[in-house]
């Protein structure tokens, strides 16, 4: 493997990592919130932050620091992977992925996943639980990562990404379903 190349670690989300379906399903690494729209270099990190304070740094390392390339380890907890891929895309901002399980995930780079058949325990915590994207530091970790790569079969490297899901259709008016719904509750109350 090349070591000019960065090794980042993304969260999968809360749990047992429930985004982690939606980014393998659709070759993508997502982050939100949705903040001012896309992620800019004029903007401040602050103005990308979600309700908990979290996302400013970590859509900006997604959007400006990391390359096509580079690794993604996907995470579950502070201790845990899911999957190893490759960064196979520029920065953009999504806004089809405005619910991932209830979550705002527009800023997305793709991705060339490899999911491991069982999740791989460092048996420690090995990552930064602060931050949902950030540089992977941990020696035998960085480790882990370049072996993963280095090793057969490879052949996910250059596959072709997954489609994305479809745009929705803007809803011009209310479904039948809906609108007999509303009705029955407004009977009922």
């Amino acid at each position: 493997m090349n070591t000019d190349h960065t090794i980042w670690q993304i969260w999968a989300g809360p749990g047992s990592g429930a985004f982690a379906e939606t980014f393998l399903r659709h070759g993508v690494a997502l982050l939100g919130a949705e903040g001012p729209g896309p992620w800019r270099p004029d903007r401040r990190d602050e103005d990308y932050l979600d309700d908990q304070g979290n996302g400013g740094v970590s859509i900006r390392r997604l959007a400006s620091e990391s390359k096509e390339g580079d690794v993604i380890l996907l995470r579950t907890g502070v201790q845990a992977l899911r999957a190893v891929g490759l960064v196979a895309g520029e920065y953009e901002y999504i806004d089809r992925f405005d619910d991932v399980n209830g979550w705002d995930l527009p800023h997305a780079r793709r991705v060339r996943w490899f999911r491991l058949p069982d999740e791989y325990d460092f048996g420690r915590p090995v990552f930064a639980g602060r931050h949902r994207f950030a540089r992977v530091q941990v020696p035998d970790v960085i480790d882990y990562a370049r072996r993963f790569i280095d090793s057969p079969p490879t052949a996910w490297q250059t596959a072709a990404l997954p489609e994305l899901p479809d745009e929705e259709a803007a809803l011009s008016e209310m479904p039948d379903a809906i609108a007999k719904l509303v009705g029955l509750a407004q009977d009922l109350h």
